[in-house]
């Protein structure tokens, strides 16, 4: 060793307790242990809400449909009917650009049917347009509506019944509320598959459905079946509307975050069996289908001959050719059906005219004012017909 350097010394003892001095790391505790757990096990759910929440966030910036003013009201029997005078904008815009797919304005009259205005006092003894969104005019005006357009065709009022959301059941039982103070001399039907909305399947008759369907009974046969009562009214007050934006007041939280959820798992149970009621929201190929629409059609025509009106069914896809075919021996007098010929032959050429991207509502898919058109032209001579009978 070098001058002036005093030899290191080896002092085993500090050296012990230096290592036995040395931090160590403590065990979690059980309420960390716990918590750690809770996290873990809650991080899929929380991922999975914020996906669901970010993608409806969204989704209501980029197809943000908007009502002022609510217009369903909730009904015991049919779910929901039009508020009576209501004045509403409704529009359909793109947060994000600022552009608007359409933007209308919907008025009820008193009785709670779509209208001029307000204040429009329902016609009696002329003619009638029932149907769901199709007849209603959903996005557009109401001027633009087939009803409307089929009025200023004739030069008389057509009392615009449509309903949007509406199935075969409610269209059905609707009229049979209506058709004593109407007094129609005519009932003109749209059938854009609406029917298929109004099915139930299940061994006994369904007692949760918060709108009415046709059940097959264990007979065979077909029956209309209608909710319990207040039950409609019980489920509206725990988030679960049976018109989904209709009744929600177009609450795209409400619709899809809690009614939307629920209905669509009632209708698993019912795809399993373990409940009666809707499988889907719609449904194509009910048992029988044939007779089912059988019997929708004759409980019309059957009104139709008691209250002495002429049934007027447009049947663009041939779903009621069947049952057409066998009942006009006996309803012909107060049923006229114009099928898939009649679409055809009268009604295609008059849409091909029509450019392509205004035949329907942007972002929407339901038929413009201009599409409408066709239709009224050519419901206008078999209308008239009805009318000039009595």
């Amino acid at each position: 060793m070098g001058a002036g350097t005093e030899p290191l010394a080896f002092d085993s003892a500090t050296l012990i307790s230096s290592m036995t001095n040395i931090p160590t790391e403590r065990p979690l505790t059980r309420t960390k242990k716990l918590l750690f757990t809770v996290m873990m096990l809650s991080l899929p759910g929380v991922v999975l809400v914020t996906t669901v929440v970010g993608y409806y966030t969204y989704r209501k910036l980029e197809d943000n449909v908007v009502v002022t003013e609510p217009f369903g009201k909730l009904d015991d029997e049919l779910g929901w009917v039009l508020k009576p005078r209501v004045d509403a904008r409704v529009y359909h815009q793109n947060r994000w650009t600022g552009a608007y797919y359409y933007d209308t304005r919907v008025r009820t009259n008193g009785d709670g049917f779509r209208a001029r205005s307000t204040d429009e006092q329902t016609a009696v003894e002329t003619a009638a347009a029932i149907g769901d969104s199709w007849t209603f005019g959903t996005a557009v005006n109401n001027e633009e509506t087939y009803p409307s357009q089929l009025a200023e065709r004739l030069g008389v009022p057509v009392v615009n019944l449509g309903i949007p959301a509406y199935g075969l059941a409610q269209v059905i039982l609707l009229l049979e509320r209506q058709v004593e103070r109407l007094k129609p001399k005519a009932v003109l039907h749209v059938n854009k598959g609406l029917w298929a909305r109004s099915v139930c399947r299940g061994e006994a008759p369904p007692q949760q459905i918060l709108k009415p369907c046709f059940w097959r009974g264990p007979t065979g046969a077909y029956q209309l079946v209608t909710p319990s009562p207040g039950h409609v009214q019980e489920m509206a007050a725990r988030g679960i509307y049976p018109g989904g934006w209709l009744t929600a007041g177009y609450n795209t939280w409400t619709y899809y975050l809690i009614s939307r959820p629920v209905v669509r798992f009632m209708q698993l149970l019912a795809r399993f069996g373990l409940i009666s009621g809707q499988i889907a929201e719609d449904d194509l190929n009910p048992p029988q289908r044939a007779a089912m629409l059988g019997y929708a059609l004759e409980r019309l025509l059957r009104l139709a001959e008691r209250h002495d009106f002429v049934f007027i069914l447009y049947d663009p896809d041939g779903d009621y050719a069947e049952a057409a075919s066998s009942l006009s021996v006996r309803y012909g007098k107060w049923f006229a059906y114009m099928g898939p010929a009649v679409a055809k032959a009268e009604v295609l050429p008059l849409v091909a005219k029509i450019p392509r991207e205004r035949q329907t509502v942007p972002r929407d898919g339901h038929f413009t004012g201009e599409y409408m058109a066709a239709w009224a032209a050519v419901f206008a001579p078999r209308v008239a017909a009805a009318l000039a009978r009595r």
